[in-house]
Order: C-alpha cells, then sequence, then structure tokens
C-alpha cells in the first residue's frame, strides 16, 4: 500500500497548499489503486466540497453510495475523512 499512500498524502497536502490539479489528480489515483477503500472517496469529496465543486462532490457522494451500499465506514475512515476536513479548514 506505499504507492496508495503516497498518492493521498500527496493529495492531501497539494489540497491544502492550494494546487487543486495536483490535489485532484493524486486522489483519483489513490481511488484508482484501491477503489475499495471508502476514505479515498470521502477524501477527494471533502476536497470537492472545499473547492466549491459541488456537482463533482454529489457526484462522488452518488457513488459512495453505490458501491458500499452494504457497509458503513469505518471508524478510521471517519476519523480520516474529519482530520483531513479540520486541516482544510484550518488552513483556509
Amino acid at each position: 500500500y506505499p504507492t496508495l499512500f503516497r498518492s493521498w498524502a500527496r493529495g492531501v497536502a497539494q489540497g491544502v497548499a492550494k494546487q487543486p490539479k495536483g490535489a485532484q489528480e493524486d486522489l483519483l489515483r489513490a481511488i484508482d489503486l484501491m477503489p475499495e477503500w471508502q476514505g479515498g472517496y470521502a477524501t477527494l469529496n471533502v476536497f470537492y466540497l472545499r473547492n466549491g465543486q459541488t456537482a463533482q462532490a454529489q457526484g462522488v457522494e452518488a457513488r459512495i453510495k453505490t458501491l458500499f451500499a452494504d457497509t458503513t465506514p469505518s471508524q478510521h475512515d471517519e476519523a480520516d475523512l474529519l482530520q483531513t476536513a479540520l486541516e482544510w479548514v484550518d488552513r483556509s
């Protein structure tokens, strides 16, 4: 998983640094590397919301509901989402 988490972390870092193109590319790459990880979608959703990309965020939410209809997010994924959201809010 090193490549997955490297892409995810780089995407988060670029999002915080207000480099949306690179952030989106890396967050999407993380999802491609591990599409079964809900945390990747959750982070991408927060990224879109923080950048005012409501339509894209709604698309990600729909994918989450479709792909993970029979599961609930783990506490770890929720913690990842919360931490990412808080970092972006603190730096904005």
